[in-house]
């Protein structure tokens, strides 16, 4: 799947709010499960969700104190294996930054 698609307004609106609502139940301690997330989307807008997602799932999983894997991530999400290297990546440029 090609990044940097250009989606429409609504379905732009759409991942906004589920977004909001993915961040909000991981801030109230609950572990929504990303691929559920994702299947709330048509397929051709996933990638776009998971490439939002994907770093608040890292975010909050390092805040409760587990250790995030990138290969299981890469063996759920295999066709987004992009997208998964990219938010690890800037994962991995934050924490150096701020150690």
């Amino acid at each position: 799947m090609k990044m940097g698609r250009r989606i429409s307004r609504a379905a732009r609106q759409t991942i906004d709010r589920l977004c909001d609502e993915f961040d909000d139940q991981w801030a109230r301690g609950f572990r929504p499960n990303l691929r559920q997330w994702l299947d709330k989307v048509a397929e051709d807008e996933q990638a776009e969700l998971l490439s939002v997602l994907l770093p608040i799932e890292i975010e909050y999983r390092v805040k409760f104190g587990e250790t995030v894997q990138r290969r299981d991530f890469e063996t759920d999400f295999g066709q987004f294996r992009e997208i998964v290297e990219r938010a690890f990546s800037e994962h991995e440029s934050e924490v150096r930054r701020n150690s």
